[in-house]
């Protein structure tokens, strides 16, 4: 009977690394990787910005899920800012590994964006991003109904079929826009559309052009609303995330308090605050988070319950999600 269980949990392993093929890897904390969120945000919120990010999922399996992401981002003539445009760029990397399968993924990813400056309150940022990315799977490494003698799983049994092509890579293109409107040091808005993989490269370890990549739509809204008379804010956000028949919709709030005394929008040195929140991924997890932030640096911690059909499966463990950022001089994007 436990055998049994065995393939069961082995076949389950390996349909939600097969589930993946034609899906992007995702966040809890998508706003905590703004290249990915939407290439309009590169250089938006800062002279230099650099993130990191590491998430875990489904750690009751054998072989959970990891996802690492790299970016750097930055202006290009931040000294020329009363032009009424500023010109940014960035670098992101990702590594994704999915189930017993062993699926890789790496990608690098360039990002050029334009931040046109309606007025001083005001700027809307159109980006473009392209680069390539490579894919490879281990058949070898998987569980097959093949290898099911009829009582228990016999790994002497040849299982599976070896993919076609193994390894392959791919050239990838995006783009999208974003808005930022901050009027005053009480209220800061930020909203976007994003569409990834607009020359649907060809994705699929049978033969190269037999699946392609579908687009990804990225829109998201994310708000910084100060108490007034207090040190403390909500911040609600946004994202919608829409690609063929796979749909992620994260909603919630958090609540930031100031530590120390000062803007918490603008400055070299912002105050030392923390803030909590909440999120739910519609039908699929709730999202506790909590963040901590001083001057240039910032260190967060989420961590995803699942409520999903899957729960039986999962034991409610959805995942965790670290992530760190770096601000140089950080501030909006406007008019000197």
């Amino acid at each position: 009977m436990k055998s049994r269980k065995g393939i069961l949990k082995g076949i389950f392993v390996s349909f939600l690394a097969v589930s993946a093929f034609a899906q992007d890897i995702h966040f809890s904390n998508p706003d905590q990787q703004p290249l990915y969120l939407n290439p309009g945000l590169a250089g938006m919120d800062a002279t230099v910005q650099a993130n990191i990010n590491f998430r875990r999922q489904w750690s009751s399996l054998p072989v959970p899920f990891t996802t690492s992401t790299v970016s750097v981002e930055g202006r290009f003539n931040e000294g020329s800012r009363g032009k009424g445009g500023i010109f940014a760029g960035g670098l992101l990397l990702s590594n994704d590994r999915a189930g017993s399968l062993n699926v890789v993924t790496n990608t690098a990813q360039m990002n050029l964006a334009y931040h046109l400056v309606v007025n001083r309150y005001t700027s809307i940022g159109f980006g473009f991003n392209a680069g390539f990315g490579q894919r490879s799977i281990d058949a070898t490494s998987g569980r097959w109904g093949s290898q099911y003698d009829g009582t228990a799983y016999n790994p002497s049994l040849i299982g599976g079929d070896s993919p076609s092509n193994p390894t392959f890579s791919y050239f990838d293109a995006g783009s999208g826009a974003a808005l930022h409107y901050h009027p005053n040091n009480q209220f800061d808005l930020k909203a976007g559309l994003a569409v990834y993989h607009l020359n649907r490269p060809g994705y699929s370890f049978v033969t190269k052009d037999s699946a392609e990549l579908s687009p990804r739509y990225s829109i998201f809204t994310t708000t910084d609303i100060a108490i007034s008379g207090t040190r403390g804010a909500f911040q609600p956000a946004f994202y919608l995330q829409l690609q063929n028949k796979a749909f992620e919709l994260i909603y919630g709030v958090s609540y930031q308090y100031l530590l120390t005394s000062g803007s918490r929008f603008t400055g070299r040195k912002r105050p030392a605050s923390f803030s909590i929140g909440l999120f739910n991924r519609f039908k699929d997890a709730l999202i506790c988070r909590t963040q901590f932030e001083k001057d240039m640096y910032s260190l967060g911690f989420s961590y995803d319950v699942n409520i999903s059909d899957l729960i039986s499966a999962s034991n409610g463990r959805g995942g965790f999600e670290l992530y760190f950022r770096f601000r140089f001089d950080s501030g909006r994007v406007k008019r000197r």
